[in-house]
């Protein structure tokens, strides 16, 4: 019974670990574009990147932690 439950948890580990990968490059994709977007100016837009970095950080932190 311990062989079952240490496969599943190695699969979910595995398949949440292949998700916040994904999840990592949609948001590293989304900051590029807001910053391609060339308002300077713009407080928004300055704090939605601040956001997007900040869950870039977090999610990198994430996967360093549970490789």
């Amino acid at each position: 019974m311990v062989t079952v439950s240490n496969e599943n948890k190695t699969r979910v580990d595995y398949l949440g670990y292949k998700q916040v990968t994904e999840v990592l490059a949609l948001v590293k994709q989304a900051n590029e574009t807001l910053n391609d977007t060339g308002d300077i100016d713009s407080d928004s837009l300055d704090n939605a990147s601040s956001h997007l970095k900040c869950a870039i950080d977090m999610l990198d932190y994430y996967l360093r932690a549970n490789a």
